[in-house]
């Protein structure tokens, strides 16, 4: 019998423990909706303390560079001909109260997803208005070594207007920061 109040204490404790705390890691920053409405974000890493769940609800989020890839697509150039093209880019949260209101999901996992799509989506458009502004076609992907010809793409002023312009918006929009934008892979598509 002392046996068996011994293990139920211990699991009442391990279970109370887990619906009272939380914590939060150095590269975490964290808020506490309480019935609707978010805290300030919590930024000092540690244990805190919490009301079990239909009170409060923990949405937790990591701070570091996150990478993602555009989808492998036609792009249509400034002479109305279409290119393949990938993109990466590396974002991290650089307003957490904007990046938490701008946001939705039921879960720090949803909230990122989302904050994800809408980043594809600055990203993509940018992309696209870029591509059609500067790019004439194919061709002006393609370099030799002793080429000089000015009408080829100089790759790393297209990354760099694609990162400026998406930059802004997704500071203003998600309070999200864009860290670089670049280019994975140039082709031509199959009905070329």
């Amino acid at each position: 019998k002392i046996i068996n109040i011994v293990i139920f204490g211990l699991l009442l404790v391990i279970f109370g423990s887990y619906m009272f705390t939380y914590t939060v890691r150095q590269d975490e920053i964290a808020f506490v909706n309480r019935l609707g409405k978010n805290s300030e974000p919590i930024k000092t890493p540690g244990l805190k303390f919490k009301w079990p769940w239909p009170i409060e609800h923990v949405y937790k989020f990591d701070q570091r560079i996150h990478v993602k890839t555009t989808r492998y697509d036609q792009v249509m150039t400034q002479g109305g001909k279409s290119v393949m093209m990938q993109f990466y880019f590396g974002w991290k949260i650089s307003d957490p109260s904007k990046f938490m209101a701008n946001t939705i999901g039921k879960d720090s996992a949803a909230r990122m997803k989302d904050a994800e799509n809408k980043l594809l989506e600055i990203v993509d458009t940018e992309k696209n208005n870029q591509v059609n502004t500067v790019v004439t076609s194919f061709g002006s992907f393609i370099r030799t070594e002793d080429s000089t010809d000015d009408s080829k793409v100089d790759l790393e002023k297209l990354e760099n207007a694609i990162l400026s312009d998406a930059k802004d918006k997704a500071e203003k929009n998600l309070g999200v920061d864009i860290n670089f934008v670049g280019i994975r892979k140039v082709g031509v598509p199959q009905s070329s």
